[in-house]
């Protein structure tokens, strides 16, 4: 059986730059500019987060598989990262508290 040079290691991990940012129709649009075709749109930012990270799997996946290079700006990360940069949209998380009414 013949070898597989870029056979992905299992858990290997990338840091790969995403441009966030709302349409005009309210959905999140989440997309990698140096991977054409990688965007998603989504209601929730949570939600576009999760999609683009599993689009860039995807993709990243297809390029070893062919051999091709890495887009600009995708790092290989040899261990766990120790810190990221996450956007936060206070009105769209699950536990907001309830309004308080005047009495």
């Amino acid at each position: 059986m013949p070898e597989q040079k870029n056979r992905r290691p299992d858990g290997q991990r990338y840091q790969v730059r995403v441009q966030l940012g709302r349409q005009d129709d309210g959905l999140w649009r989440a997309e990698v500019p140096g991977l054409p075709g990688c965007f998603v749109d989504a209601p929730t930012l949570a939600e576009a987060i999760a999609d683009v990270q599993e689009v860039i799997a995807m993709a990243l996946d297809e390029l070893i598989e062919e051999d091709s290079e890495m887009p600009p700006r995708t790092l290989a990360l040899s261990r766990e990262p120790d810190e990221v940069v996450l956007p936060i949209l206070l009105s769209e998380h699950r536990f907001a508290r309830p309004t308080h009414r005047a009495r």
